[in-house]
């Protein structure tokens, strides 16, 4: 289950963005998953995927637990459970 997809610049209707980026020939899901952050610090366990050069400044930013309201996903900054699997580009931002 994807719980969200967030790119800087997408527009609000997420299925129409990702349906003109992806292409038709991927099934773009009709339903979605949103919760708030607290929500999210609530869990024993949280599983983040990043990927893309683009995330590099945040990921780091995360390592470092430098938490901004700009970059919602620092708030998971020191969260006993989360695990972080980047893609190769971004893995030299834990250095």
């Amino acid at each position: 289950m994807q719980i969200h997809w967030c790119d800087t610049g997408q527009s609000f209707d997420a299925r129409a963005a990702n349906s003109q980026r992806l292409g038709a020939s991927l099934e773009i899901p009709q339903a979605g998953l949103t919760m708030g952050i607290a929500t999210l610090r609530e869990a024993r366990n949280i599983l983040l995927l990043a990927a893309g050069a683009a995330k590099r400044m945040v990921l780091k930013m995360l390592i470092d637990g430098a938490a901004h309201p700009d970059w919602p996903v620092t708030s998971l900054a020191g969260h006993a459970g989360l695990t972080v699997i980047a893609s190769e580009p971004l893995r030299s931002a834990a250095d």
